[in-house]
């Protein structure tokens, strides 16, 4: 103005720079790389998501305490039980015996076994009911899951996070133990909107480098919430209650959904590239980086479909699926079963329950390291077996004195193990399944993973009822014999993942010249260190 120059700022002069210069493309692994891959804002996002996981993990395992069966006691005067001991839930004498002569040694609001009698003929009801949720979450998995693909991962996450809170609120309220069961199963289709999801989303809005670290700290938050739901139990024994603490307080999370973005990966692929570099924007603001000269990239698109049928043709497939669903199953199961046994390892159940929760902890972390060190087959299989012979530990560890401690220690070590096999099964099966039939595989594998969890109460809880051996001894049956089958899978550590069938058909001849390759290198290795030492002779 007036013939005068305006004076411009170091960053304006440095936009007026850039738009002189050719405008680059870029995907959201490259601008992450530019504007922060781990920056204040996807640590915000990161730790909104662990509190998001910790009420709808309260629920996948709070039945071991609102489900519990505690010991019983003779009534005092009784003529017809006389007996001064207090008894485990495991002794029938009381099934013979007017209901009037025995009593809990917990009053009566401490469990839905103590509120409705579920002993006796009637035990699998309270086992039916902690299925009931695994059994939800098989068909929420699934069909949450295209939903998640097909309409975004925020529109799901937040009303199936809504949907899990309202069933555990309302449960507290139930007047019979089938609208339980019904809420239950609601709860755990909502289930199939939550866990997976979050880690999804986390891992989505990371760079490269952290993207482990991301969906590993929500994992973490996932084992934390277990220790606190133990520890509310412990103060809290009355079931309805417990119920309530562990539900609506969490209400107040619901606003966090004005604050959490869509997966920018998922706008991208579903071409929403200009809500994508809006988000984008607003993280390299918030890290306080420049925003780089380019634009986001158009996704590659295939138009390869491939039918289901082809996780089961040919023969070679058909193997490799079904050893994975068994080994899916087994994991599950034997996951979940270790925390639903926590009460028969001989100690205290909230403290037990605890220690084989806490250590998820470190097998989570040594899962990163021990896969790329290992590979993925030495790895799976290797902690199959130390999970399986400490479950046969626990079995037949006697249960009085020092021996306690014994048994709470394989309990540890069978879990640590069992979730470095979970971990390291759930790598193992994404890179073994070609691009092309990739979803449905881990789609297959997600529903058996929820039967073996449904499974899990009837082995690790309702087989005590028979003979105490057999809880443990099943699973560690289970945990071998898994290790056996899944060492006939393929090695795919540091190998290229197959995109086509043919890419799977010939992995065999691929694995095999590359164990060639490093054999000859260590022999090569080994010539010139012999020539080296000749030499200087």
């Amino acid at each position: 103005m007036n013939g005068q120059k305006v004076a411009q700022s170091p960053d304006e002069l440095e936009d007026m720079a850039n738009r002189t210069k050719e405008v680059s493309e870029m995907d959201v692994d490259e601008f992450l790389e530019k504007i922060g891959q781990y920056g204040l804002m996807q640590k915000l996002y990161v730790f909104i998501f662990c509190l998001l996981i910790i009420p709808s993990t309260y629920q996948t395992l709070i039945m071991s305490f609102i489900g519990n069966s505690p010991d019983w006691k003779c009534v005092s005067n009784s003529t017809e039980c006389n007996m001064t001991d207090i008894f485990p839930k495991t002794d029938k004498r009381r099934c013979d015996m007017n209901r009037t002569a025995w009593e809990y040694t917990k009053q009566t609001s401490f469990s839905i076994v103590t509120e409705w009698d579920l002993i006796c003929s009637d035990d699998y009801i309270s086992f039916l009911v902690n299925s009931a949720m695994f059994i939800g979450w098989a068909f929420g998995a699934t069909i949450l899951g295209w939903i998640s693909d097909k309409y975004g991962r925020k529109i799901t996450l937040y009303p199936s996070f809504t949907v899990c809170i309202l069933c555990s609120f309302l449960m507290s309220f139930a007047n019979s133990i089938w609208w339980v069961f019904v809420l239950r199963v609601f709860m755990g289709f909502a289930q199939g909107g939550i866990g997976l999801t979050l880690f999804v989303m986390a891992s989505e809005l990371v760079g490269p480098k952290y993207r482990s670290f991301a969906g590993t700290t929500v994992w973490v938050a996932f084992t934390l919430a277990l220790c606190l739901m133990a520890l509310q139990a412990y103060f809290v024994q009355e079931w309805r209650r417990l119920l309530q603490i562990s539900s609506i307080p969490y209400i107040i999370l619901l606003p966090t959904y004005f604050l959490v973005p869509e997966s920018v990966r998922w706008l991208r692929l579903n071409g929403r590239i200009e809500e994508a570099e809006q988000i984008l924007r607003k993280v390299a603001h918030r890290n306080k980086q420049p925003w780089p000269n380019a634009k986001l990239s158009a996704p590659a698109t295939t138009s390869e479909v491939v039918s289901a049928k082809y996780l089961f043709v040919p023969t070679k497939m058909c193997i490799s699926t079904l050893i994975q669903v068994f080994a899916w199953f087994s994991v599950s199961l034997v996951y979940y079963g270790i925390s639903l046994a926590s009460d028969n390892l001989g100690g205290s159940m909230y403290r037990d329950f605890v220690l084989t929760s806490v250590v998820e902890i470190p097998a989570n972390i040594l899962a990163m390291f021990t896969l790329n060190i290992f590979g993925r087959r030495p790895t799976t299989c290797g902690n199959w077996v130390i999970s399986g012979v400490s479950c046969m530990g626990v079995a037949f560890i006697p249960t009085h004195g020092v021996y306690n401690w014994i048994r709470v220690a394989f309990g540890m070590l069978g879990k640590l193990c069992v979730t470095l096999a979970f971990s390291a099964l759930f790598v193992w099966s994404v890179e073994l399944y070609p691009t092309v039939i990739r979803s449905q595989g881990m789609g297959l594998m997600n529903v058996v993973s929820r039967i073996g969890g449904a499974s899990a109460p009837w082995v690790a809880q309702y087989l005590g009822n028979f003979n105490k051996y057999l809880p443990f001894l099943v699973m560690g049956s289970l945990s071998l014999i898994s290790a056996a089958l899944c060492y006939k899978l393929n090695e795919t550590t540091g190998m290229a993942l197959a995109e086509t069938l043919e890419d799977f058909n010939q992995s065999d001849s691929k694995e095999s010249k590359t164990m060639t390759t490093i054999i000859e290198t260590d022999f090569t290795k080994e010539d010139e260190k012999d020539q080296k030492e000749n030499t200087s002779v």
